[in-house]
């Protein structure tokens, strides 16, 4: 996967843009370079940059379900997936929280979660400076 756009919704963007930054970063990797949001009425357009030809996009808004297109860049490499609400993910979750708390391994690479959480620090700020690139190497 080289390109990616995540829709979905929740109540804030500082609560629930986690969620949709947590599949582009599961798809693309570390390495993000800048984000820059844009409103649309009450949505909200991110836009991630990268120094190479990986693609990100981004919109919340309080209704939209979550739904993700992946591509390897090419046209006709377009692949729609939909992830709902009422899948396993909880339950498999739970079952990982246990696995950690019983073995002390984690399933989940630490590089990931610290770039997940900087995206998602930078998405905050882009919200609130819209129309600018938020430089994520200047981010904790």
């Amino acid at each position: 996967c080289r390109q990616i756009f995540v829709a979905g919704s929740g109540a804030t963007i500082e609560e629930y843009i986690i969620h949709m930054i947590e599949m582009a970063v599961k798809k693309l990797g570390i390495g993000a370079q800048a984000i820059m949001a844009e409103r649309f009425g009450a949505q909200t357009f991110l836009h991630v940059r990268y120094d190479d030809d990986r693609v990100a996009n981004m919109i919340f808004a309080r209704s939209l379900p979550y739904t993700v297109y992946m591509s390897d860049g090419e046209p006709k490499g377009v692949r729609p997936v939909t992830a709902t609400v009422q899948s396993k993910f909880f339950d498999r979750l739970i079952e990982d929280i246990l696995h950690f708390f019983e073995s002390g391994e984690i399933s989940f690479d630490v590089k990931e979660t610290l770039e997940v959480m900087k995206l998602r620090e930078g998405a905050v700020l882009a919200e609130r400076a819209l129309g600018e690139w938020i430089d994520l190497n200047r981010l904790g």
